[in-house]
């Protein structure tokens, strides 16, 4: 029997419609992934937010509460920067200092995919370098750079005791971009909005090898200044820091990896050879003015900021997961 439908089948009338429609789908709560307030003098972002709602940043009843809160976003940090492409073998390392032993740290074990990985994946390590709780190995350049950094800035931005020049979090991978960038030997040049975040936080560090022990950590961490986000180390890579939280850092690594990306590419059409950053750019080539870099600088490369800017990255994250991260 032929299966093609003559116009008189398809002319039947339709069946009739249900006495009663059917009930809609229970609506459910919209998970927002920033704590949100209707006071907006209590919210660092009024002034870049419109409505009746602003963000706030997240507090805790206990450090064990904010320890956890932690954990989870060093996961999906790595999750995030292997999204970005930031995953390079058994490269790289992140860390978020633990608020109930602030003298110690959560690092990633060494050779674990930045893709799967889970909070019990996550190894402590105290400001000697030596592993306090966890199974796994952990990089031995990862304990030699963050263990020297945590111990020698202090608690950071916002914590009790801390200070504008402490560190909570550090973020160190091999990025395509920031790593050819670091072999010219220059900082970059303002010619976005989006590097005037860096503008005067970023310092360079001479090539010293690969790091294995704490002498080359300490090398590293005596040549960032108070404000450091971000150590570019020549002919090796970007390493960033987070006076406030692991997202900020992360962030900072994302952002300063587009900044090189584009500094790159403006190099490349411009013809521009090597050279100190904002000296002899080429024609053509619109730098950003001083005051409009600062003013930039205050929106954009606050603390706060490089939270909230991570934040699509993390809800990305928690989306794909499913809760694998949490395990």
């Amino acid at each position: 029997m032929s299966s093609v439908h003559t116009l008189s089948s398809l002319s039947k009338p339709l069946p009739a419609a249900p006495s009663s429609p059917a009930p809609a789908p229970a609506t459910q709560p919209r998970l927002h992934l920033y704590p949100i307030t209707t006071d907006h003098a209590s919210s660092v972002f009024k002034d870049i937010q419109a409505g009746p709602h602003r963000t706030v940043m997240p507090s805790f009843s206990n450090p064990y509460e904010e320890r956890q809160y932690r954990k989870e976003h060093l996961a999906l940090v790595f999750r995030a920067l292997h999204r970005q492409g930031l995953g390079e073998g058994v490269a790289g390392h992140c860390s978020t200092r633990d608020p109930v032993e602030p003298n110690t740290f959560w690092v990633n074990p060494q050779g674990r995919s930045f893709a799967r990985m889970r909070v019990s994946d996550l190894v402590r390590v105290n400001e000697d370098g030596e592993v306090v709780e966890g199974d796994r190995p952990v990089d031995a350049s990862a304990t030699s750079i963050h263990a020297p950094i945590y111990k020698a800035r202090g608690r950071g931005y916002g914590q009790v005791g801390g200070s504008e020049s402490g560190v909570e979090a550090v973020v160190h991978v091999h990025g395509p971009h920031s790593k050819a960038f670091s072999a010219l030997g220059r900082q970059l040049d303002r010619i976005n909005q989006d590097v005037c975040a860096f503008d005067g936080t970023t310092v360079l560090v001479p090539f010293g090898g690969v790091v294995v022990d704490s002498l080359e950590g300490q090398r590293i961490g005596s040549h960032l200044k108070p404000d450091t986000k971000v150590a570019l180390l020549q002919n090796h890579g970007a390493l960033c820091l987070g006076r406030l939280s692991i997202d900020e850092a992360a962030w900072w690594q994302i952002s300063y990896e587009m900044c090189c990306r584009a500094q790159l590419l403006v190099d490349a059409a411009s013809h521009r050879s090597s050279g100190p950053a904002g000296v002899d750019l080429p024609q053509g080539v619109i730098r950003v003015g001083d005051e409009e870099c600062e003013g930039t600088k205050q929106e954009l490369g606050t603390a706060e900021m490089g939270w909230f800017s991570m934040g699509p990255y993390i809800e990305d994250e928690i989306w794909e997961s499913k809760g694998d991260h949490l395990l």
